[in-house]
C-alpha cells in the first residue's frame, strides 16, 4: 500500500467518527469540526499517523497537517520521513 492509500485508511477511520463533517479531503475532518480539539498534537489521529509511518511529528507538523488536504499531508509526511532517515 502506498502512502496516499495508507493515509486515506487512517483518514477514513477517524472522519467517520464525525458524521457531521463535510465529505472532503481536508485533514481537519478527522477531528470534530463543530467542536475542534484543544490539543491536536497529542490526539489519537496524530499518534496513528506517527505509528503507521514511523515518524515523529512536532507540534508544528501536527498543526500544519491539520490544515492540509490528504495529498498535501502525504507530501509533508514523506518529507518528514526523508529528513528523519
Amino acid at each position: 500500500m502506498n502512502t496516499v492509500d495508507t493515509l486515506r485508511v487512517i483518514y477514513n477511520r477517524y472522519r467517520k467518527k464525525f458524521r457531521s463533517n463535510p465529505d472532503s479531503d481536508q485533514m481537519c475532518c478527522m477531528w470534530s469540526t463543530s467542536t475542534p480539539p484543544d490539543d491536536i498534537f497529542n490526539s489519537d489521529q496524530i499518534l496513528a499517523i506517527e505509528n503507521k509511518f514511523d515518524v515523529e511529528l512536532s507540534e508544528d507538523d501536527a498543526m500544519e497537517i491539520y490544515d492540509m488536504d490528504v495529498i498535501e499531508a502525504v507530501d509533508k509526511i514523506e518529507a518528514i520521513k526523508q529528513a528523519q532517515c
